[in-house]
């Protein structure tokens, strides 16, 4: 069990990585620059996505009577590097 375990997360973890590397490997150079060129947009949506989206995620959990499974899952979302 303890195996399956360690293949599931290694699973996920590579899922991810190479999601993340398929969205990096279609931007343009010009997408790149767009974003180096109005660094006042990275950093409103740096702050949405680090900052805002927790935040609401653990005031909805501290707020509303979820059960367990529920509020991990809410949680879990929030801090998540990538949509689901």
């Amino acid at each position: 069990m303890d195996m399956l375990h360690e293949l599931v997360a290694l699973a996920l973890h590579a899922s991810l990585l190479l999601l993340a590397l398929g969205i990096g490997l279609d931007i343009a150079k010009g997408d790149g620059l767009y974003v180096l060129r109005r660094p006042r947009l990275l950093l409103r949506a740096l702050l949405a996505a680090v900052v805002v989206v927790p935040l609401v995620g653990a005031v909805l959990v501290g707020q509303l009577p979820l059960e367990g499974p529920v509020a991990v899952a809410i949680g879990v979302v929030g801090v998540a590097p990538l949509p689901p």
